[in-house]
């Protein structure tokens, strides 16, 4: 993540009177702009990334369960994750349904990266350095703004 953070001083001119506060601290952070996160099912899995193995279903069915591998494990090779899928009757199926899953728990895994990078950029939106401003503004004559370099 790229960060910058810069802290400026505004201040108000002297001819503002008794008012209670002049001076103001403006902190300014430039964070790396984040990714936007595929919604689809099946959507980002590059199917060379897969390797889909038949395995044989387990649990009731009779027959056709002991004899026919129509269950598939899945493993996406650049995440890890794994799957095994045997809801279906049909190998096929259970390869779609196996594939919609991956793309499910990558699609969890990018908005979890996401949401930990807001964070991490919300819990810097109060951190202001307060007594080392890179720049100072005044309000001088006539509403005119006076840029002055640091302190």
């Amino acid at each position: 993540m790229v960060r910058r953070t810069r802290t400026a001083l505004v201040e108000r001119s002297a001819a503002r009177g008794k008012a209670a506060r002049k001076r103001w601290f403006a902190g300014v952070a430039v964070h790396a702009a984040g990714a936007d996160v595929g919604t689809g099912a099946g959507e980002g899995v590059d199917l060379g990334e897969l390797e889909i193995s038949a395995c044989r279903a387990s649990g009731p069915g009779g027959q056709h369960v002991n004899k026919t591998l129509s269950a598939v494990r899945i493993h996406h090779r650049p995440s890890g994750i794994t799957v095994r899928v045997a809801d279906e009757r049909s190998q096929r199926a259970n390869v779609r349904r196996g594939v919609e899953r991956i793309a499910e728990r990558l699609a969890e895994r990018a908005a979890r990266r996401v949401a930990e990078g807001d964070a991490a950029r919300w819990s810097e939106h109060d951190r202001i350095v307060r007594g080392e401003p890179v720049r100072t503004y005044r309000v001088g004559r006539k509403s005119a703004l006076v840029v002055a370099e640091g302190r």
